[in-house]
């Protein structure tokens, strides 16, 4: 299932940031959940729930939403060397949006 696919990308995405350089910066990534519903539906019709999965990556400053596919790429490139700047510019790369925690 997706939902499980997404936790365990989230664990370890958290537990590779938290035993590399980047093990006392906060870095920590965890699932994002998704639910939309259409807003019109054909007569008798029940309506449906649409649902997506995201690994959102975040510290203190910053937080990063990945897909599914992304989070996987992003843990088979995973260095230990990386700092917290080293994972979100990782993930830059990846053409994802960082944006400013609030």
């Amino acid at each position: 299932m997706l939902v499980d696919d997404a936790n365990r990308l989230a664990t370890e995405i958290t537990e590779r940031a938290s035993m590399g350089a980047a093990a006392d910066q906060g870095v920590a990534a965890k699932v994002h959940v998704d639910k939309i519903q259409p807003g019109s539906v054909p007569r008798g019709a029940g309506r449906p729930t649409f649902t997506r999965y995201f690994v959102q990556v975040e510290d203190a400053t910053r937080v990063a939403m990945l897909d599914l596919d992304t989070a996987g790429t992003l843990i088979d490139e995973f260095e230990q060397s990386w700092d917290a700047d080293g994972i979100f510019d990782a993930i830059r790369a990846r053409d994802v949006a960082v944006e400013a925690k609030q």
